[in-house]
């Protein structure tokens, strides 16, 4: 329903802005945002031309902005995961109404 679409929406942005403040991207980089709806689940697939490494996909930390997103996206997944190495990817799987 609409909150499981909010939920998604939410995570979504988190792991677009984890990517963009910790993939040490260039002004000619892309993200590639991929969205997989199959076998009743919805699997986001943030990929970034760069390495992803799972230190940068860390927990909140009171003296940094931003990284309740990876709480939220734990949280509100099913399961979600770091695929290290590049390019890098950043993806969560939540199930599907």
């Amino acid at each position: 329903g609409d909150q499981a679409a909010e939920t998604i929406r939410l995570a979504t942005t988190e792991l677009v802005s984890n990517a963009v403040r910790h993939g040490d991207l260039s002004q000619q980089d892309e993200i590639l945002l991929v969205v997989d709806l199959g076998n009743g689940v919805v699997r986001v697939d943030v990929e970034q031309p760069t390495s992803a490494e799972a230190a940068s996909v860390q927990a909140p930390d009171a003296d940094r902005d931003g990284g309740l997103g990876l709480m939220i996206v734990d949280a509100f997944s099913e399961r979600w995961g770091v695929t290290e190495g590049t390019p890098g990817h950043v993806w969560f799987e939540v199930p599907g109404s």
